[in-house]
């Protein structure tokens, strides 16, 4: 029996050093069986990793392009492809996590060709987006860190495999990232050496550079899948609809030179361009009982803002898909930020992904809750009065 219970113990010591703690699911130790994006495992250092999104061709290169001017145009046959990561430490160790280099040495790529491809691979300059930057990474218990993965991969990669890596072998896990193939890349012949031009001047105006337009983030930029995204438009309507960023591109694009000013005291100009919202309510038919629009966003999805209809109507609100005609990055909001005219930059709505038609006109949304006025006109009162 002793020989018995001691082969036990060695068997099970085995196991986590193979797998890691015990609590800890083995899904995605190999390629063949990769943790799917979207969902997490935990490592033995209580760190919970998650794959949240992926972006490849053209809307890659354009990110690239306007977070560092050094990403050079992808030669023919290349790609770039963003791969947006969050850590969380779920551990109950009292001491942070802390790591250097947590980009490099923690991540590497892995396509149908078995050529791994790392983030300081020639070619690629990381994105200046997220918590994750190339210094040191500290998470205390609970705290969340993301950021965007960079790679240069050829076109043919297929079936990508991201790793991580780890720091010990029981660590080791694969994310599916996607099936690249269906690449959206312009090919290089038909860019300029600098890429999409961003515009300078409009209506006379001089225009704010998007890299000088301040910016700010509840939850840090979200990064969204424009091949799978949908926007739903529903509530007080006789049509619900659910549109993809290609159908937004299909309503007439209107241009607008628009100052967003902030409660902080400062303000930029900018040329605005994309559908007017009340050319897609028309579509979904607005009940007549509807008096306001609520947006809610990947950040505050119980709700981020609203906006009264007869203004929307009255001001010709539209949203935007481009920002001195360049395609809305994503610290921007991406896919498209609502453009509030002669409003507090509170309700310029990011990263919306439903838009509810409602009668209830007592709704108040993140900022409007804790203290905001509601109207938010720019030469009215930032707060409630009383507060």
């Amino acid at each position: 029996m002793k020989k018995i219970m001691n082969a036990v113990m060695a068997l099970c010591i085995l196991a986590t050093l193979l797998i890691g703690c015990s609590h800890i699911s083995p899904v995605g130790l190999s390629k063949e069986n990769p943790v799917i994006m979207g969902k997490s495992f935990i490592t033995s250092d209580g760190i919970k990793v998650t794959i949240v999104s992926a972006i490849e061709g053209d809307q890659a290169w354009e990110i690239l392009q306007k977070a560092n001017q050094f990403n050079p145009t992808p030669t023919t046959g290349m790609q770039y492809i963003l791969i947006n990561v969050k850590l969380q430490n779920v551990s109950s160790q009292p001491d942070p996590w802390e790591y250097l280099f947590v980009y490099w040495d923690l991540f590497e790529l892995v396509g149908s060709s078995n050529t791994a491809y790392h983030t300081y691979d020639d070619n690629v300059v990381l994105p200046e987006e997220g918590d994750i930057r190339n210094t040191r990474t500290i998470m205390h218990h609970g705290d969340e860190a993301n950021g965007t993965l960079s790679f240069y991969i050829p076109q043919t990669e297929k079936q990508l495999v991201l790793t991580w890596l780890g720091s010990t072998k029981a660590d080791q896990r694969f994310f599916a990232v996607k099936a690249v193939g269906t690449h959206t890349l312009i090919p290089a012949s038909t860019l300029s050496p600098t890429g999409p031009v961003e515009a300078t001047e409009f209506s006379g105006q001089k225009l704010t550079p998007i890299n000088q337009q301040n910016n700010n983030a509840l939850a840090g930029t979200q990064i969204i899948d424009q091949a799978t995204y949908r926007l739903t438009v529903d509530g007080l309507v006789d049509h619900p609809l659910s549109l993809s960023y290609a159908d937004l591109q299909a309503y007439p694009q209107i241009s607008q030179l628009t100052d967003l000013n902030c409660v902080e005291g400062w303000d930029f100009t900018a040329k605005w361009t994309g559908p007017d919202l009340s050319a897609i309510f028309a579509d979904a038919g607005v009940k007549p009982e509807a008096k306001i629009a609520i947006f809610y966003t990947t950040d505050v999805p119980a709700g981020y803002s609203s906006l009264d209809l007869s203004y929307i109507e009255d001001k010709h609100i539209i949203i935007a898909l481009k920002d001195n005609d360049i395609i809305l990055p994503p610290d921007r909001g991406f896919p498209f930020q609502v453009i509030a005219m002669s409003k507090f930059g509170y309700k310029w709505a990011k990263w919306v992904t439903r838009i509810e038609l409602s009668s209830d006109t007592s709704f108040r949304g993140y900022w409007e809750s804790a203290g905001y006025d509601n109207n938010a006109d720019i030469n009215g009162p930032a707060l409630q009065s009383g507060q």
